[in-house]
């Protein structure tokens, strides 16, 4: 049955003209809870209207009529009209044939269109429930849209969804790779070869960690992003002279002395040797305001996860809305409030590995304020007024 259904049944059976029909049609579908709303009145009348209508025009009795009109409202409540199920079936089989024949291009496709949707999160965990991996960004693999890696078995993230990497970059980074080393990506024999690819890019690049298809950091020359960020960062102006870091006039002294020069770069290592990765924090962080999402492995360590499986501790969403129970949650957000009264507590935004949110009110100052991202078990309790409550004495931080 579809919504063109009942509305030609108003016009043949209660003498419903065809704009009549319509507005029957808008009545039904647009409901409101609120009794004394306008619409509310207008089911009312449009009730009479319809089983007056069958039974003085059509003969039917009362009870078919009301029956009949009670089966259309019901109906209208998830009922469509048959364009819209029409298109919606083509629609369905046009992505079932895609999927079922161009399974991994449907996929990157599906990632493109939801990218930074609230649905994002849930498309990841259905193709990762497909037996894929969703993989980092990376310089030599990334394009400007979702794309499926041959070479490393996994969707990667387009270099567009990184802040700080303008279109005028990427089509660069694109038309010049692959970059087999940090000196293919900024050096042309001696020279300084970017042309849009600026210090933003590469503080950017390196704080998603995009580099690992480098030979530096496939053989250890650097052991985490942060070393090689070091390096940039301070000293940008320096290494876009040339591959040594020299004007011509140093160079020329150098030679005339019978003196190699070393690569800028090289000469930095050892600056940077014992340089320690940026935190599991700092990481999210980086991640978030670089691409406003984050690995879950990140988020949610996968030694941290087994420890929570392995002693059967619910999230906080699993927490019983009847009393008390134990929970675990991350820390997303944390708001400092007081009461009337002056007391301090807490609105923190959390979430747990299925990225189920909410907000938990916490009573009672911290020693200490807890890190964003940080993981906690905690006492909770629940009402319909407060949601997710408990006090900070009643928390404890799962160490990472």
């Amino acid at each position: 049955m579809f919504q063109e259904q009942f509305m030609l049944l108003a016009q043949k059976l209660s003498g419903f003209d065809k704009g009549a029909s319509d507005k029957m049609r808008k009545t039904l579908v647009k409901k409101s809870l609120d009794a004394n709303d306008a619409k509310a009145k207008e089911r009312v009348e449009l009730r009479k209207k319809f089983v007056g209508g069958a039974i003085k025009l059509s003969g039917l009795a009362e009870d078919k009529a009301v029956k009949l009109y009670e089966t259309i409202e019901a109906f209208s409540a998830y009922g469509f009209n048959k364009s819209h199920a029409v298109s919606y079936a083509i629609d369905s089989y046009y992505s079932a044939w895609l999927h079922t024949h161009y399974e991994k291009e449907w996929l990157a496709t599906c990632l493109q269109t939801l990218n930074g949707s609230n649905k994002f999160s849930k498309i990841i965990s259905e193709i990762k429930s497909m037996g894929y991996k969703v993989l980092p960004v990376d310089i030599n693999e990334s394009s400007d849209t979702w794309v499926y890696s041959e070479k490393r078995k996994g969707f990667v993230p387009p270099l567009t969804a990184i802040k700080g990497i303008g279109s005028a970059a990427v089509d660069e980074i694109i038309e010049k790779r692959p970059f087999n080393s940090v000196y293919d990506l900024l050096y042309a024999g001696d020279k300084w070869k970017p042309k849009k690819i600026n210090k933003t890019c590469l503080d950017a690049i390196c704080k998603v960690e995009g580099l690992n298809s480098l030979v530096e950091f496939e053989n250890g020359t650097f052991k985490n992003h942060r070393q090689l960020h070091e390096i940039i960062i301070s000293n940008y102006a320096t290494l876009r002279k040339n591959i040594y870091g020299m004007t011509k006039t140093q160079l020329k002294k150098l030679e005339a002395d019978g003196i190699e020069p070393e690569r800028f770069l090289d000469s930095q290592l050892e600056t940077v040797s014992g340089l320690e990765d940026w935190t599991r924090v700092e990481k999210i962080h980086n991640f978030v305001n670089l691409m406003e999402s984050v690995d879950k492995s990140i988020v949610f360590p996968e030694e941290i996860m087994e420890r929570i499986n392995n002693a059967r501790i619910d999230s906080f969403v699993e927490v019983e809305k009847t009393g008390k129970g134990i929970g675990w949650f991350c820390i997303q957000e944390l708001i400092k409030k007081t009461t009337k009264n002056g007391k301090v507590f807490y609105r923190a935004k959390v979430c747990d590995y299925d990225m189920n949110t909410a907000w938990v009110r916490i009573w009672t100052e911290f020693k200490e304020e807890p890190s964003t991202y940080t993981m906690w078990l905690a006492e909770l309790g629940y009402s319909d007024s407060w949601g997710y409550s408990t006090s900070s004495y009643k928390m404890r931080q799962i160490n990472v």
